[in-house]
């Protein structure tokens, strides 16, 4: 099955912006792909159980943490195999999702905007 990556903006949003991530990973489903979003890493890896405590406010470190993790699962998508990376809307904004669109155009992977879908 064709996977994608969802990439888009999360510091300086309610929830990091979590909900959209979800619509998105639901989205992504009835495209025909099987998603991987950052907030669900998140979940997996901080063991959030929906999202980031209220009181959350990340580090440097923290976002090092975050874009490795992120940048690893990005790194095995294939532009073989058709998978690609979803950007959210407002992801100009973002320079996480910036640097994750720079490597699936490095990786050759296809590009799917929310906005274009829309």
């Amino acid at each position: 099955m064709r996977k994608a990556y969802i990439a888009g903006p999360m510091r300086g949003y309610d929830l990091f912006n979590f909900p959209a991530f979800d619509g998105a990973f639901s989205t992504c489903v009835g495209l025909g792909y099987h998603p991987t979003s950052p907030a669900d890493i998140d979940r997996l890896f901080e063991n959030w159980i929906d999202y980031p405590p209220e009181d959350f406010v990340p580090t440097i470190e923290d976002f090092k943490r975050f874009i490795r993790r992120d940048l690893n699962f990005l790194l095995e998508l294939s532009p073989e195999n058709g998978d690609a990376i979803y950007m959210l809307t407002g992801w100009e904004s973002s320079k996480g999702a910036r640097v994750e669109l720079a490597l699936a155009d490095f990786l050759g992977l296809k590009v799917l905007y929310e906005d274009d879908l829309s």
